[in-house]
C-alpha cells in the first residue's frame, strides 16, 4: 500500500512482511512516481522509519538532517529531486 500528499509527499507506504523483498515496494513507488510526475511533481519526500531508510535510498532518496522523533517514533527525512 502506498498513499501520497500533494504529488510529493509519501505518506505511507507498507507491504506486508510475507511479501517484502520481492520488488513490490519499488512497482508501488514507480507507478505512484509515474503519475505524480505526470502531475508535475519534480520533488517527493517521507519522513521514514530506521528500517526503510535503505528502501528509500534504492528509489534514489538522500538523507536531510538529523532524525526527529514524533509521537514517540523517530524519523528520517528523505527527499528526491528529480
Amino acid at each position: 500500500m502506498i498513499s501520497m500528499h500533494d504529488s510529493q509527499k509519501i505518506e505511507l507506504m507498507f507491504v506486508l512482511s510475507e511479501f517484502t523483498k520481492q520488488g513490490i515496494a519499488r512497482l508501488l513507488w514507480q507507478h505512484v512516481r509515474k503519475i505524480c510526475e505526470e502531475q508535475g511533481s519534480r520533488s517527493f519526500w517521507a519522513r521514514s522509519s530506521g528500517n526503510a531508510i535503505p528502501v528509500y535510498q534504492s528509489f534514489g532518496f538522500e538523507s536531510r538532517g538529523a532524525p526527529s522523533t514524533s509521537y514517540g517514533i523517530t524519523y528520517q527525512l528523505m527527499e528526491l529531486e528529480i
